[in-house]
C-alpha cells in the first residue's frame, strides 16, 4: 500500500495537497460500515488508521532533506521509425516536462533513433516526470494522433549530492558517440 502510495502521491498536484496538510494528523475517518484496519469507525471509535499513518509517513518522506538534496536518473529512449519523424520537437517536449517538474538535466538525441536522457533533482519530481512521459500525449503516432510513451527505460536512479541547475538539449552525430 506504501508503494501505491507513494506513486498516487507523485502527482505533482496530489503530493502538493498532501504537503498542505502540515503537520496535522491524518485520519481515514468514516461512520459507515467499520474498516477497523486501514480506516478509523468514528461511530465506535476504534481503528488503526493504517492509511493516515502511511499518508503521515509519505509526507514526511516528501519533506525529509534526503528527497529534496537530489537525485540522479538516467533513462533511454529508443523509438520506432514509424512513430517519431524529427527528434527535435520531441526533445524539446522532453526538456519540457522536466522544466515543469522542477528538474535539472540534459538530453542527448543519439543516431539510430535514440534518446538519452539524464534528470537531476527531487526522486518524487523524478517519478512526477516519469508518469507524466506514461500517461500523458507527449508524442504524435505516424498517423499524427496524439500518443504515451512507451519506450522510455530507466537505466539508472540514484541519490546523493550533486548540482545541475540547467536542463540542455544536444544532439550528437554518430563520428562523437562512437568515439571511445
Amino acid at each position: 500500500m506504501a508503494s501505491c502510495l507513494s506513486a498516487k502521491f507523485s502527482d505533482p498536484s496530489l503530493r502538493e495537497k498532501l504537503l498542505r496538510t502540515g503537520d496535522r494528523e491524518l485520519i481515514d475517518g468514516h461512520s459507515g460500515s467499520p474498516d477497523l484496519i486501514w480506516g478509523y469507525h468514528i461511530p465506535s471509535q476504534k481503528g488503526e488508521n493504517r492509511l493516515g499513518l502511511l499518508l503521515m509517513d509519505l509526507r514526511s518522506k516528501l519533506r525529509s532533506p534526503q528527497s529534496a538534496s537530489g537525485s540522479r536518473a538516467l533513462f533511454h529512449l529508443d523509438w520506432p521509425v514509424k512513430c517519431l519523424h524529427d527528434a527535435g520537437p520531441y526533445a524539446a517536449r522532453i526538456r519540457e516536462l522536466a522544466w515543469s517538474a522542477g528538474l535539472a538535466g540534459c538530453s542527448v538525441v543519439l543516431p539510430r533513433r535514440k534518446i538519452c536522457i539524464a534528470l537531476s533533482g527531487r526522486s518524487s519530481d523524478i517519478d512526477a516526470w516519469e508518469h507524466r512521459m506514461r500517461t500523458e500525449d507527449v508524442d504524435v503516432n505516424s498517423r499524427g494522433r496524439p500518443c504515451r510513451e512507451r519506450m522510455l527505460v530507466e537505466l539508472l536512479r540514484m541519490s546523493g549530492a550533486g548540482a545541475c541547475d540547467t536542463f540542455s538539449q544536444h544532439e550528437a552525430p554518430w563520428s562523437i558517440s562512437c568515439a571511445v
